[in-house]
């Protein structure tokens, strides 16, 4: 019936609240009880990278966390069976981090013969992997050329970027790391719009996201960050590719900051997304390492990292978790893909 509004009284491991959406917001309950938040700790900048708590072999880090328990849990957040796509068109227009850049070739060619002509289109692409939607492997940042686990590339050389532009040759990662071995990322994800809790469409260039923040944002939409979970943020920082200011969205970002990265880690995700290009705010803080919550999430907890992700849509119709998958071409000589995952609700 047109022009009914759905009033939701919510009732959560904080109390209660009236919610005006109509939806998810008021379908959270005891199938996720509020795991214990670790404490929020001044973080030592890092010597060297630590051995996977799951052992020297380990090479799949915090998807260790998904089991078929999990991934039947996360499905009973299936109702409507509504799917989103969380991935962003990619093209020669698409902005990205230093000189990254897409080119699609397309060719058509015509088969003769005696009885007619075939005539089929083809693709050929010359792209940077790490442009668009993307999910960051655990081989893409290291410390002085040691990535997660302690494993290391000696066939790759290790060049300055001015180097890397000209190297066309490359390296082998020897299997270690590649994208080819990841596994379908399958889990709940939490959606959590930092924006709205800060009342702006936008989040401000350098905008650090606190674990303050991160609570608040999960409380005011009734949803925890559990083990398990894959948590991606709203800033309204794409927005700014559709609306043409490219320059501005490749050369700041809001995000998280080192102490949330670990906390997040800490608490037991399996990635860690936003509809930024990088994830982390930028520039850093100037008396951390460059990239550095890259560094603690990927190389030195495992957990791995989403970016340009395209929530807006979802968190407009009124969710704040849905079933997440994500699979990604399987590169064997990658530790980077282009990704289009999906919310189911």
């Amino acid at each position: 019936m047109r022009g009914v509004l759905l009033l939701c009284i919510c009732v959560s491991a904080w109390g209660w609240h009236l919610n005006f959406n109509d939806k998810e917001s008021c379908d959270f309950s005891s199938d996720y009880p509020c795991d214990p938040d670790p404490p929020v700790r001044d973080v030592p900048i890092p010597t060297e990278v630590p051995t996977s708590k799951w052992g020297p072999q380990d090479r799949i880090g915090a998807l260790n966390y998904q089991t078929p328990a999990t991934i039947k849990k996360a499905a009973s957040l299936i109702k409507q069976g509504k799917v989103f796509q969380l991935g962003v068109p990619v093209g020669e227009n698409t902005p990205g981090f230093a000189d990254r850049s897409f080119t699609n070739f397309v060719t058509q060619v015509r088969l003769a013969g005696d009885k007619g002509a075939v005539t089929y289109l083809d693709d050929r692409i010359e792209a940077h992997i790490g442009l668009g939607s993307q999910v960051d492997g655990l081989g893409h940042i290291g410390l002085d050329g040691v990535y997660y686990n302690k494993v290391t590339f000696p066939n790759v050389p290790i060049d300055s970027p001015a180097e890397a532009q000209d190297n066309h040759a490359g390296g082998d990662l020897n299997g270690q790391l590649a994208v080819a071995d990841l596994p379908p990322i399958i889990a709940r994800a939490v959606l959590l719009d930092i924006a709205a809790l800060k009342g702006v469409e936008i989040l401000g260039d350098s905008y650090r996201v606190t674990v303050d923040d991160l609570k608040a944002a999960a409380n005011r939409q009734n949803v925890c960050i559990n083990r398990g979970d894959v948590v991606i943020l709203h800033t309204g920082w794409l927005t700014l590719v559709d609306d043409g200011f490219h320059e501005r969205f490749t050369s700041t970002e809001p995000g998280i900051g080192v102490q949330e990265a670990v906390w997040l880690a800490e608490k037991g995700v399996i990635a860690v997304g936003a509809d930024t290009w990088g994830l982390e705010f930028l520039p850093g803080a100037a008396d951390r390492i460059l990239f550095e919550p890259h560094l603690q999430l990927l190389a030195m907890h495992g957990v791995y990292i989403l970016e340009n992700m395209n929530i807006g849509p979802v968190l407009k119709a009124g969710y704040s978790q849905c079933y997440f998958t994500s699979s990604v071409p399987r590169f064997e000589n990658s530790v980077q893909a282009f990704a289009n995952p999906t919310c189911v609700v």
